[in-house]
């Protein structure tokens, strides 16, 4: 059991409740039936793609998130982020003080991306919150690591030097499902991928082990990694540089 004392003797910050024990894990049964209504609605190609996409990541998701922050508590790093719970999402949503960081840092290449893509980070954990079958009953600390989440695939955007677009998208989601984030559409995603040409199989393949090379994303801690260099930033993590071209703007179909 994670409890308090356990943490200080570890020398890791207190503050951390045992949640596995105060707050049970969340039953998320498969849903078939609001999964295959989503996907006939993102088929018809509707309005309100953003929210359809996420309500059909959380009706196939099952317990994926819940493996994940499992695995984050269970890590030193992930721990201190837990006992602190910065608000990543309202660091991202302020363009302004992003911009004013130096050229070439993280930040930068981050809010150059939001800007010229209408990327707000806001806007993406309000939809994410209200798709979600049970966001409202989570405890802090999962709500707070359900909003990490949804924040973090523009991040890894600029880190991995992938576009945002078609072709980049198929590359992170082998990227991300080697990182961890095996949510059950994903293979589904770079399978019709494949199909359709977006992207090849050696792509997908290098973009995967690529992932499993490098350092767990998720448990990084990016408030401190944004004013860095993105070089200094991509060399702790073990990514080789890669060069970002987000080519032209495709709107939010391109999370489809």
């Amino acid at each position: 059991m994670l409890t308090n004392a356990t943490i200080e003797a570890r020398g890791e910050p207190a503050g951390l409740e045992d949640f596995a024990g105060e707050y049970p894990a969340p039953r998320r049964p498969v849903q078939w039936r609001r999964a295959g209504a989503m996907i006939r609605k993102i088929s018809k190609q509707g309005d309100d793609v953003l929210n359809t996409t996420y309500a059909l990541v959380d009706a196939m998701g099952g317990m994926c998130e819940e493996r994940l922050f499992q695995k984050f508590r269970n890590d030193p790093n992930g721990r201190r982020l837990l006992a602190a719970r910065p608000d990543l999402s309202r660091v991202l949503d302020d363009h302004d003080s992003l911009a004013k960081l130096p050229e070439g840092s993280f930040g930068r290449a981050y809010v150059d991306l939001c800007r010229s893509r209408g990327i707000n980070s806001a806007a993406l954990v309000e939809s994410q919150r209200g798709m979600s079958r049970d966001y409202a009953q989570l405890d802090p600390a999962r709500q707070w690591f359900s909003d990490r989440l949804t924040v973090l695939h523009d991040l890894w955007h600029i880190l991995t030097g992938y576009a945002a677009q078609p072709r980049g998208e198929a590359a992170i989601v082998a990227f991300s499902y080697a990182q961890g984030l095996n949510y059950r559409p994903m293979p589904i995603f770079l399978a019709l991928s494949v199909t359709m040409r977006v992207a090849r199989v050696r792509e997908l393949w290098a973009a995967y082990r690529r992932g499993r090379r490098t350092a767990s994303l998720i448990l990084q801690n990016y408030e401190e990694l944004l004013p860095l260099p993105l070089a200094t930033v991509r060399a702790r993590l073990n990514l080789p540089d890669g060069r970002i071209t987000h080519g032209p703007r495709a709107g939010e179909g391109l999370l489809a």
